[in-house]
C-alpha cells in the first residue's frame, strides 16, 4: 500500500489504542498474532466491523500467562481506547468521554507507534464471521464481550512451526479445568449459546415420521431457529460461526460443543436443503472458509476427529447434496479440501458406511429407529 493510499485510509477506517500492554505479550488481531515491543500503542487501518482481540501477559519469568480475549465493534473514523488493568489482566475501556476525543484528534501522534491491521487475513477472518454481530456477543458472552483461559496459551499456539508434540490429553484437561474455574469466578455463565431443540420430531408423529426425522434433522433445526432465535436464521448462523471462533482461536471447549452440536443439525438436514437456499448458500461459504483455518497435525484435530464426528457430519452433508445442482460446486470444494488436508474420501462413503452404529460414532449422532 503506497503512502497516500495509507493516510486516506488513515482517516477513513477506525483506531484500536491499546495503551500501558506490557512488553513481552501476545497478542493476536483477528487471526494475526503479534508480539508486544515496549513502544507498541494499538492498531491503525482497522475495516469497519466486528474485531477479535486475544492476548496474553508474560510473568516476571518471562512465561505467557493466562489467555483472555474480547470482541470490540469498530466504526469508520472511530478511535477505540482503552487500558491495560494489571490487576484484573484485562483491558478496562477510557471511561471519560472527553478523553477519547482528545485522543481521537491527537491520533497522529501514536501513529508510528501502532501496528497496521493485518489486512492480508482480513477476507480470511470476514469469511469466518458474516453474520456475527455486536448483538451477538453481547447475548453469548454476558461478561462484557470478554472471557479467559486458565492456561499456558503457547502450548496451545499452532502458529509456531518449532512447537514440539503436545501431551493432548494433558492439554484437554488444562483448557477444561480453565474453563471451570473461569465460570466459577463469575457471577454468570462464561457462554449462553442457545440449546438446540429437544424434540426431533413433531407431536403425535407417526411411527415412520419419527424414524424419518430421527434420520434427517430438518424438524430439529427448524423448530431451534423458531424457538431460540426467532425464525431468524441469520441470528442461528451467527452463533454457530460465534462457536467455531471461540473453539479455535479464543480455545474455549464450550464453543465447540456448541458449534458441534449446530454442525450436527445442519449436516443431517436433508430435507430442509432445498428448502432454504437462503440459509445453506452462506452456511456452505462459511463451512469451507472454517475447514480451511484448520491444519491436520494442530491440537484440535483430536476434539474434530474423536468418534469420527467432522468426517460423519461432512459426509452425510456432501452425499444429501449430490441432487442439488446449486450446491454442487461448493461440496466438491469442501470433498477436495477435506481429500487433500485430512486424506478423507468424503465422496466415497455409502449411507452403511455414513450410518453405521459403530464405535467410531459418537452415540448422539446415531440415527433412532423405530419399528
Amino acid at each position: 500500500m503506497d503512502q497516500k493510499s495509507a493516510n486516506a485510509l488513515f482517516e477513513q477506517w477506525g483506531c484500536l489504542l491499546l495503551l500501558g500492554v506490557p512488553a513481552g505479550a501476545m497478542l493476536h488481531m483477528d487471526l494475526q498474532p503479534f508480539h508486544v515491543a515496549e513502544s507498541f500503542r494499538g492498531f491503525k487501518l482497522i475495516p469497519p466491523g466486528l474485531h477479535l482481540v486475544c492476548f496474553s501477559i508474560p510473568d516476571k519469568t518471562g512465561l505467557q500467562g493466562e489467555r483472555t480475549g474480547f470482541f470490540q465493534q469498530i466504526d469508520r473514523r472511530q478511535t477505540v481506547v482503552k487500558h491495560y488493568n494489571p490487576a484484573t489482566e484485562s483491558f478496562d475501556d477510557e471511561p471519560d468521554p472527553e478523553q477519547v476525543e482528545r485522543y481521537r484528534l491527537g491520533i497522529r501522534e501514536f501513529d508510528k507507534f501502532m501496528a497496521v491491521y493485518p489486512i492480508q487475513t482480513y477476507q480470511s477472518w470476514s469469511n469466518l464471521v458474516p453474520h456475527v454481530q455486536a448483538s451477538t456477543v453481547t447475548r453469548v458472552l454476558p461478561s462484557g464481550s470478554r472471557w479467559f483461559l486458565h492456561a499456558q496459551p503457547a502450548e496451545f499456539d499452532n502458529t509456531n512451526p518449532d512447537m514440539p508434540p503436545l501431551d493432548r490429553a494433558a492439554a484437554s484437561a488444562r483448557i477444561a479445568a480453565g474453563v471451570e474455574a473461569a465460570t466459577r469466578a463469575l457471577d454468570t455463565p462464561v457462554f449462553r449459546f442457545a440449546k438446540i431443540a429437544k424434540h426431533a420430531f413433531p407431536p403425535n408423529a407417526t411411527p415412520a415420521e419419527r424414524t424419518r426425522y430421527s434420520l434427517d434433522t430438518s424438524y430439529q433445526l427448524r423448530q431451534t431457529v423458531q424457538e431460540h432465535f426467532g425464525d431468524d436464521y441469520k441470528e442461528f448462523l451467527g452463533e454457530w460461526e460465534l462457536g467455531f471462533v471461540m473453539f479455535v482461536l479464543g480455545q474455549q471447549l464450550e464453543g465447540f460443543e456448541a458449534w458441534k452440536a449446530s454442525l450436527r443439525i445442519i449436516s443431517h438436514a436433508e430435507e430442509q436443503l432445498p428448502l432454504w437456499p437462503e440459509f445453506f448458500t452462506p452456511m456452505f461459504g462459511t463451512l469451507l472458509a472454517q475447514l480451511q483455518l484448520f491444519q491436520p497435525e494442530n491440537f484440535f484435530q483430536d476434539a474434530l476427529s474423536q468418534h469420527n464426528f467432522l468426517r460423519t457430519c461432512l459426509q452425510v452433508l456432501v452425499q444429501n447434496c449430490e441432487s442439488i445442482a446449486l450446491y454442487r460446486p461448493v461440496t466438491r470444494s469442501i470433498t477436495d479440501l477435506c481429500r487433500k488436508t485430512f486424506e478423507w474420501q468424503l465422496d466415497l462413503a455409502s449411507d452403511a458406511d455414513t450410518y453405521a452404529l459403530s464405535d467410531e460414532i459418537d452415540p448422539e449422532d446415531r440415527p433412532t429407529i423405530v419399528e
